[in-house]
């Protein structure tokens, strides 16, 4: 059985940086998409990003 924790550090290294910030507000739709992307950029790299952009788009 595998634990929670590799998950967990995941979602606080990928997307917790990006989308908690101050003053930062998101709607359901837009905070999927970027979640999506920062995903994929970390997955991916900077050279496959763009093309994930464009599948999320």
């Amino acid at each position: 059985m595998i634990g929670s924790g590799f998950v967990e550090s995941g979602h606080r290294h990928i997307l917790q940086k990006r989308m908690k910030r101050a003053g930062q507000h998101w709607s359901q739709p837009r905070a999927e998409r970027m979640a999506h992307l920062r995903a994929a950029y970390r997955t991916a790299g900077p050279r496959k990003f763009y093309d994930a952009i464009r599948r999320a788009a």
